[in-house]
């Protein structure tokens, strides 16, 4: 490096080891002030929505790769028009409702979800815990109980303490394969009809809706040998993603699949978040 270049660099190097990164970069922005917000239709189905409502979707796998096809988002657009809902999905392959991994900075700027500020949580838990098998049935019950708590205080709707509302998701059925290095689909399928039964028991508990998607998908599953809806047995592929598209927004709006492919199409473009 010539020597003039570095007569200039030496102010910086004389002000670089005073200048924190905290002073600017990593310091959390003070959290302005959230005003009451209209109050939420309780959670029954079919869904009722406020306008501008903020929706986050969380879960493990199911819920994380909705964000590559976007089917759901589009048709809960489509059928709520008036509505502007902003949806965000926040899925990631490993979450559970008693494990979310994050790094030890995650939250350093800010909470991704609570800079979100969502209004009602879609819950796609179960898959990952059902590998407990039955003896972890109850366990995971009282750790989604414990989630719905945790949540509802970590991320209240405003600054009156506003509660968030949840749906909660059953996990969906394992598809069959020939191949004998995949899930044994039998066993698994039986483990997760315990873990869809605990979900509805939490979302009865709680008088919160609850969204059956096992049974849907497992009948569907089973129409056809090999794999017709997944990549591997468990991860949907675009057709397996269309049938939790078309099982999840019937049950939160209880309307007809009637939206054209020209109409679609366009939309799913800017669906995922």
């Amino acid at each position: 490096m010539s020597l003039p270049r570095l007569a200039c660099l030496l102010p910086l190097l004389v002000v670089l080891p005073f200048f924190s990164p905290t002073d600017a970069f990593s310091q959390k922005k003070s959290a302005e002030p959230r005003a009451k917000k209209p109050d939420l239709p309780p959670s029954t189905l079919p869904l009722e929505f406020i306008k501008g409502e903020r929706i986050a979707i969380l879960g493990s796998s199911t819920a994380e790769r909705m964000s590559l096809f976007g089917h759901f988002e589009t048709l809960l657009h489509l059928r709520n028009k008036d509505k502007e809902l902003v949806i965000r999905n926040f899925g990631r392959p490993a979450e559970a409702v008693n494990v979310q991994q994050r790094s030890g900075d995650y939250t350093k700027i800010d909470d991704p979800l609570f800079a979100f500020n969502p209004d009602t949580f879609l819950c796609f838990f179960g898959f990952n815990e059902s590998f407990a098998g039955k003896d972890g049935v109850e366990k995971f019950k009282a750790d989604y109980e414990r989630f719905i708590d945790d949540y509802t205080a970590r991320y209240p709707r405003d600054d009156a303490k506003s509660k968030p509302r949840f749906v909660l998701v059953s996990p969906i059925a394992v598809e069959t394969s020939s191949d004998p290095l995949l899930t044994d689909a039998k066993s698994q399928n039986e483990n997760l009809k315990l873990y869809a039964d605990a979900v509805k028991a939490v979302a009865a508990k709680r008088n919160i809706a609850f969204i059956d998607v096992f049974s849907k998908s497992l009948g569907e599953f089973g129409e056809k040998p090999g794999l017709q809806f997944t990549i591997n047995g468990i991860h949907l592929n675009d057709a397996g993603d269309k049938g939790l598209r078309t099982c999840s927004s019937s049950a939160c709006t209880r309307k007809a699949d009637r939206g054209p492919p020209t109409t679609l199409r366009p939309m799913r473009s800017s669906a995922p978040q």
